[in-house]
């Protein structure tokens, strides 16, 4: 079985998790194996300190200018410049011939969107080391994707009646119309994954938090029980999850490939 490098960042661990998920489930489906490895010498998490790790890592001045290029593709995208500047960082200490896989919240904001496809551009401008930059976007948040794959979980229909009568939609099979922010509203997606899983009334009796680490495989075992299913599913379309799987798939053909396949 073919081994095939990724590096992965995202907004926290349920972005992380849910990238690794994606990820070996895509690679399994072209008879490859994900080898994992850090960035910047561990795990990465997507924040506003990106480009001070790189002048870091570059030993620059801060009066220096970072680089002269941020322009064409990423010019008046501050967004996009952040995700080049990931790319950039990841290259300070790796070979070549890896996967960089990012995932962001959308948070309903179509400037993430905007951003995301302004780093493809600027990543296809010329050969870098990394083979394949993929980009997931979840919409509106992380948590909607677990959501929308506990659809045809028959534990939780029970508490999924009462949040389809408190929000006036179902939200397994409309989990976009889940929300970021602001994170007090009942349709918070973190609030509502929580009501689903527990026997509460009210879904403000819940905190807006993500699942813990440590449930994250047994969850994610639920939701994605039937992949194929999920991701044929409008639901899977609307929060853009099966655009981040086509992605991933794409990505692990074209690390493979080269070997021989």
């Amino acid at each position: 079985m073919a081994e095939v490098r990724v590096r992965l960042a995202g907004e926290d661990q349920v972005h992380r998790s849910l990238g690794r998920e994606v990820v070996a489930r895509a690679a399994e489906q072209e008879g490859a194996a994900p080898v994992f490895e850090g960035i910047d010498g561990g795990d990465f998490f997507v924040n506003k300190n990106v480009r001070e790790r790189l002048r870091a890592r570059m030993k620059l001045p801060p009066n220096k200018p970072l680089f002269l290029d941020d322009a064409g593709a990423l010019r008046g995208k501050p967004e996009a410049v952040c995700l080049a500047d990931l790319v950039r960082l990841s290259e300070r200490d790796a070979g070549g011939g890896y996967a960089l896989v990012v995932l962001e919240d959308t948070d309903g904001k179509d400037e993430r969107i905007d951003a995301a496809d302004a780093a493809r551009a600027w990543f296809a401008e010329k050969e870098r080391k990394a083979a394949a930059l993929v980009i997931g976007t979840p919409h509106r948040d992380a948590e909607a994707w677990i959501v929308a794959g506990l659809e045809s979980d028959g534990e939780i229909q029970p508490q999924r009646r009462k949040a389809a009568r408190l929000l006036r939609f179902d939200p397994c099979l409309h989990p976009e119309k889940l929300t970021s922010a602001p994170n007090i509203a009942d349709t918070d997606a973190k609030r509502v994954l929580g009501f689903l899983l527990s026997d509460e009334e009210q879904l403000q009796a819940l905190e807006s938090k993500p699942p813990p680490p440590d449930q994250h495989e047994e969850l994610f075992a639920r939701a994605f029980s039937d992949f194929p299913a999920l991701l044929a599913a409008p639901a899977a379309r609307e929060t853009l999850l099966a655009q981040f799987h086509r992605e991933v798939l794409a990505a692990i053909r074209t690390l493979v490939q080269p070997r021989g396949r």
